[in-house]
């Protein structure tokens, strides 16, 4: 195989998880026009929290108002409706995507955990999933903790950023592997804006500039290279604000052999991170 194909950046399938706490319709939003840009087909999974389930049905559960402060039982049917009601907009706004940008997509329902959505995703495919969930209140957001087994899985994965984030700008760190030169080619080929500027942060262990820009025939004008010293939360954010990105891309290995360092940043990411495998 050469070089060059062992570069290459395909996606087959993009497969979004949807969860009840989660607000789903952005993810569903930035999912599909991935899937746009990569030429592949969508898939959604709407996930059933059967551990809610079974909490709700124990008799001494009971559900708070976060507005009044007045608690009541937790009735299973009344979660079950819920989760209905919650699948059934997502498939409605699915149905609207895939016609308005041409993707082939799939819908469907499983009743598990998060172990539903990664065991579906295969070799081919990536998987979307948000990092945190639907506001509490106005400004309350409780982190999903997404990123620990997005990375411990070692598959390719879009950790979705807040909501609302405009900047088109991409970040790509590079390591020197395999996966950093396929992380490159993920980001010309999901940049998407045409005036988005595209910013490499070389680790100790990466090629010289010159050497990538002939290898990946970056454009002079939008792109620009920095030196990062290691791979840690400070560094990290120092270069996203630099580079105003609303993406970082790294190989999901180099992020999977620093979460202890980086767990907070992980948990609440200041804009989207595509892990590369």
């Amino acid at each position: 195989m050469t070089p060059e194909a062992e570069a290459d950046f395909a996606v087959h399938r993009v497969v979004v998880a949807l969860e009840s706490a989660c607000e789903n319709l952005a993810a569903l939003e930035r999912a599909a026009e991935v899937a746009r840009l990569a030429k592949a087909s969508l898939h959604a999974m709407f996930i059933e929290d059967a551990q809610l389930l079974e909490a709700a049905a124990l008799p001494f559960t009971r559900q708070v108002n976060l507005g009044s402060a007045v608690s009541g039982p937790l009735d299973p049917a009344d979660i079950e409706a819920e989760f209905q009601a919650l699948a059934g907009r997502a498939r409605r706004c699915l149905e609207d995507l895939a016609g308005r940008l041409n993707v082939a997509a799939s819908f469907e329902i499983v009743r598990g955990g998060r172990s539903a959505a990664l065991s579906a995703a295969s070799g081919g495919d990536l998987l979307v999933v948000e990092t945190a969930t639907r506001a509490f209140g106005r400004h309350l957001r409780i982190p999903t903790d997404w990123f620990a087994a997005a990375a411990a899985s070692g598959r390719a994965c879009l950790l979705l950023g807040p909501a609302g984030d405009r900047r088109h700008n991409v970040l790509v760190i590079h390591d020197g592997s395999p996966a950093a030169d396929r992380a490159m080619r993920a980001a010309q080929a999901l940049g998407g804006v045409d005036h988005a500027r595209l910013c490499v942060a070389r680790l100790p262990d990466a090629p010289d500039e010159a050497s990538l820009r002939r290898r990946f025939k970056t454009v002079p004008s939008r792109t620009t290279f920095r030196q990062m010293a290691a791979m840690d939360p400070a560094e990290l954010r120092r270069a996203i604000a630099q580079a105003d990105c609303g993406l970082v891309i790294a190989p999901v290995s180099l992020i999977a052999a620093h979460v202890a360092e980086l767990g907070g940043f992980l948990a609440a990411p200041s804009c989207a991170l595509l892990l590369v495998a």
